[in-house]
């Protein structure tokens, strides 16, 4: 099967210099809103498709990356002109030698000076130097505006011949579920009646229906005439492609709800031939089950095509197996394939919902349960004299979950983590949590677990209370809560409240103004967020 290895992505959009690796598979991209994922999809779209504006029009200043635009207008030479370069690396090994011959050379980023074919297409968006006296006769005094007139586009098969999407060798078909765009259904047929449909097959149908809507007018000549005018048939209207729609059960694709479209939508690109399905936000508009659904029916198509899908989902992300994630960063695409196969099947199966925001964060913190997750950001906050949300750090809470399995992503994408966990009485506990955190400064890994190292303050409760004993001497001291917890006898009844009632203790301590004004941080959660700050 013919695949997309690599996109070099230069100055289109917010990317200057990016690049991203595939899969032959499934590759799932996340990032934050804005971060790009949607503008490597279109730009794979754009060279594969041909799918651009025209020349001429203004709108396309906004393609260009803002750096180079204002480079340009601080100084407006033909040198600092902005151009959009992108690059797509294809694997068509498993393709005739003629088609491959087609597009392998080295007519790439580099190319003519290593030396070493490689297959692909390149796309340019620049100045035409055919204008360079016209550019030259242009007055950017008063008026720096890119001089779009003077520009052309060039698509190049990487051997250096020209290019054209009815040459696409991997057949790409694009759902768009985010789009916004008019004739959202009709593009849409028109891909999949391009993609399915062989070109002597289309220009048959195509002959044939206008055929019949040349006999149409004939037979209607009488009613159509108009004394010396007459009404006639639009015969670019009359192509196959511009009045063909997508019906299921009769229903036509343009009045089904939006979470059935999308997933027939899916559904019938899937059935399609096509080496490449690029999916925006498949996510849309469904509920919780659809979603699954459109899951399922995801991972069986893969077997038959790449899938390069851009989701906000952490189901999707999860499901479709954590090592197939890209995640689109600022600086660079990184590739989560390196995660342990145990771990991407942990995620798997735990539904995990707060992946997504792990990955995401800048800073994490990662806390044994509801207690902590509610304390966290009081304990923040009385430390450092700031909000724990306006300093980009995020606090997840495991649920019992096992926090070595957010470590392994940690390690994959130098997230900066912090643990809090329990001892649970056990000095083994305490002590092998010392050597992680040796290994981790050792290997510059930014991973830090912190636990209370006194092996009676089993969990965090006790360590709390111990630390606030006098604070909390009045708390719950008139409540009917029994001492005994777990086969110990407990000293306070406070003590024994909370570890009885752990998540509505802590509310209700957080809430009360003079109590949470007097408590103090533990001092081994003190130490974790001091070194999480730095």
């Amino acid at each position: 099967m013919a695949y997309l290895e690599k996109i070099i992505i230069k100055g289109f959009k917010k990317f200057t210099d990016y690049d991203v690796q595939f899969n032959n598979n499934m590759n799932v991209l996340i990032g934050e809103n804005e971060a790009g994922k949607s503008t490597i999809i279109e730009a794979i779209d754009l060279v594969l498709n041909q799918r651009f504006m025209s020349l001429t029009d203004s709108n396309n200043e906004q393609l260009f990356n803002l750096i180079n635009i204002d480079n340009f207008k601080s100084n407006p030479i033909k040198e600092n002109l902005p151009e959009i370069d992108i690059e797509l690396f294809l694997n068509l090994d498993s393709e005739p030698p003629v088609l491959k011959q087609n597009f392998l050379g080295v007519h790439y980023s580099d190319g003519e000076r290593i030396k070493i074919n490689k297959t692909g297409i390149k796309f340019q968006y620049k100045f035409d130097k055919e204008f360079d006296n016209e550019f030259d006769n242009l007055d950017f005094s008063e008026n720096q505006t890119v001089p779009l007139e003077l520009y052309k586009f060039e698509w190049l098969t990487f051997q250096g011949g020209s290019y054209k999407k009815q040459k696409n060798p991997l057949k790409a078909l694009i759902i768009d579920n985010s789009s916004q765009k008019t004739d959202l259904y009709g593009s849409y047929a028109k891909q999949i009646f391009e993609s399915k449909i062989e070109n002597n097959v289309r220009r048959a149908i195509s002959y044939s229906l206008k055929q019949h809507m040349d006999s149409f007018v004939q037979e209607q000549t009488t009613n159509l005439t108009l004394g010396n005018q007459s009404i006639g048939i639009d015969s670019k209207k009359t192509n196959i492609s511009r009045v063909i729609d997508i019906k299921e059960n009769n229903i036509s694709l343009q009045n089904m709800g939006k979470g059935k479209e999308n997933i027939v939508k899916t559904e019938v690109a899937l059935q399609v031939n096509s080496n490449l399905v690029l999916v925006e936000e498949p996510e849309n508009h469904l509920s919780h089950s659809n979603t699954r659904k459109l899951i399922e029916m995801i991972k069986e198509g893969v077997n038959n095509s790449q899938m390069i899908i851009s989701t906000h989902n952490p189901l999707i992300i999860s499901r479709l197996n954590l090592r197939k994630t890209i995640w689109i960063s600022d600086k660079k695409a990184i590739s989560l394939e390196k995660i342990d196969e145990k771990v991407a099947d942990f995620f798997e199966k735990a539904d995990n919902l707060t992946l997504l925001e792990f990955i995401l964060s800048n800073k994490v913190i990662l806390v044994e349960g509801a207690t902590e997750y509610i304390y966290i950001p009081e304990f923040y906050r009385k430390i450092f004299s700031k909000s724990i949300d306006k300093s980009g750090i995020h606090v997840i809470s495991m649920s019992g979950i096992k926090y070595k399995n957010y470590v392994e992503i940690a390690k994959q994408i130098s997230k900066k983590m912090l643990v809090i966990t329990d001892n649970d009485g056990h000095q083994n506990r305490i002590d092998n949590i010392y050597t992680s955190n040796k290994q981790f400064e050792e290997n510059s890994q930014k991973i830090f677990i912190k636990c209370d190292e006194d092996i009676n303050k089993f969990t965090f409760e006790v360590s709390f209370y111990k630390e606030n004993e006098k604070n909390l001497m009045d708390f719950k001291k008139d409540s009917k809560v029994t001492l005994k917890y777990k086969e110990k006898y407990l000293d306070s009844k406070a003590l024994a409240y909370m570890l009885k009632n752990k998540t509505e203790s802590a509310i209700e301590i957080c809430n009360d103004i003079e109590l949470s004004d007097k408590i103090i941080v533990p001092n081994y959660i003190k130490e974790g967020l001091e070194w999480l700050e730095k």
